[in-house]
């Protein structure tokens, strides 16, 4: 039976730690990139004409996004990257939930009928690629961190 040092198993669990916080984030990054590519999709008319109905929410979330995040740095010190990501996912997703809404012409209609679903299957793919590339990334980088020299 080998035995393993302590130093070995602490690397191998930071490696796997790094990896599950790059994918929550890149799953993140995903969810947030699909919310905003359903509702691109929607803000453009049939007469190539833009629906402010779903392009005011989606042009504000960043906005109100960094807006808050600036706050909230200036007031706590707490950092700003990661509070800008985080109020950012949850402003689109706002966004998306109040854009929904909405027709072309700003009448109420039930949610998500204005909305291309047929993209969602796209996004996902994309999403999975994206997080392939990254654990190809991450255990390479595990890899040369345990090569001796």
């Amino acid at each position: 039976m080998e035995y393993r040092s302590s130093r070995e198993a602490f690397q191998s669990l930071n490696a796997l730690a790094k990896f599950l916080g790059v994918l929550i984030v890149i799953l993140l990054f995903g969810f947030s990139s699909s919310l905003t590519t359903i509702m691109t999709v929607q803000m453009t008319d049939e007469n190539l004409t833009i629906d402010w109905w779903a392009g005011i929410p989606l042009l504000l979330a960043p906005i109100a996004a960094y807006f808050l995040a600036a706050i909230m740095n200036c007031a706590t010190r707490r950092s700003f990257p990661s509070n800008a990501f985080m109020l950012l996912v949850f402003m689109l997703l706002g966004a998306f939930l109040l854009s929904g809404l909405f027709d072309h012409k700003g009448h109420i209609t039930s949610f998500g009928s204005v909305y291309s679903w047929n993209l969602v299957p796209a996004c996902s793919i994309i999403t999975m690629a994206i997080t392939v590339l990254s654990s190809l990334a991450a255990s390479l980088e595990h890899l040369t961190i345990e090569m001796p020299l």
